[in-house]
Formats: C-alpha cells, structure tokens, sequence
C-alpha cells in the first residue's frame, strides 16, 4: 500500500490524494468516480452508531475526500452509515442519498446504487458509505473487478472506481484513518 495514500497524514499527501481523485476523476469526460468506503468503527447494537474511533475515522474521511470534488454521497438508512457520511456532508454542504437496504437484498442494493449513480452522477465524484458485504457488490455493479476481501474488523479501506461510460471500471484500493 502506497503511504501516500493514507489519511491522517501530513497536508501534502492529503493533498496530493485530493489531486490524484481529482485527475482521476477528470482526465477523460465523461467519467465518473466513485470513492467507496465502509461504515467508520461501529459500537454494539441494534442498529450502532460510531465509536469514539469511528467518530474520528468519520472525520480522518473529511480530510482525505474534501478535495476531490465529491459532488454527492450515498448511504444507507443505517445510523453507522450516516454518521460515516455526515461529516463529509457537511463540510461539502451536501444531503446524503439514502438507499435502503433490507435483510438478504445486499444484490438488489447494490444494483440500485450503481445504476442511480451512473444515471444520474455521470461524469462526477461520488462517495458511497457502505457496509463489508455491499461494497463489492457496488465495486462489480460498477463494471470493476472484485475489491480484496473486507474482513470484519478492517475499516480502514476505501475503494475508487473510475468508470468511463461503455468500458470496464478500474479499481484502486488505499486506507485512510487511523
């Protein structure tokens, strides 16, 4: 892994990866970029909100993302999402687009999230905020190749997937936080 990459790093790398979304994202209209991550930390629960750590991972994801023109972002209707989400969508001013998710549906989710973004985001930068089973899904309804496994414990990956309409996604994996 390329230490550039990751967040909670000093300003030059934050924004030499701000660049490197943002000339991803640009070089080749229309292509759409969508910067994909799991949920922050989570505590114990019934649908859980974020630990200390999470709440600070939320806001690690701030730095990382608030350059690269992030001009929507997606979650689900769960408070970890959300709160993963919210700093980010606040310090863009934007509303998070909330796709919901049901019990056994991870498939049909994630079809529905690729499909809404590349309809209705072509040719922009997306955040999505997902969870460990949906995000490979999403990565493949994206025309990608299949993310490395999210184990149950890793919070720290966040996926990009450059999407040129007709042709086949590209992938690129980094960490971020703490």
């Amino acid at each position: 892994m390329n230490s550039a990459w990751t967040a909670g790093m000093s300003g030059a790398r934050t924004t030499m990866a701000a660049a490197v979304l943002i000339f991803i994202g640009g070089c080749c209209s229309p292509t759409t970029t969508v910067l994909l991550v799991r949920h922050a930390e989570k505590e114990t629960g019934r649908n859980p909100g974020l630990t200390s750590a999470g709440q600070a991972r939320a806001r690690a994801l701030v730095d990382v993302a608030k350059g690269a023109g992030v001009s929507a972002i997606y979650h689900t209707q769960l408070k970890r999402t959300r709160q993963t989400a919210a700093p980010l969508a606040s310090a863009l001013g934007l509303q998070g687009t909330v796709i919901v998710i049901s019990s056994g549906e991870a498939e049909s989710h994630a079809r529905k999230v690729a499909r809404d973004i590349l309809k209705r985001h072509e040719g922009e930068v997306v955040l999505v905020v997902g969870h460990s089973h949906t995000l490979p899904l999403i990565i493949e309804e994206l025309g990608a190749p299949p993310p490395p496994e999210i184990a149950e414990a890793d919070y720290d990956n966040a996926f990009i997937v450059v999407k040129r309409r007709g042709r086949p996604g590209r992938l690129f994996h980094c960490q971020f936080g703490e």
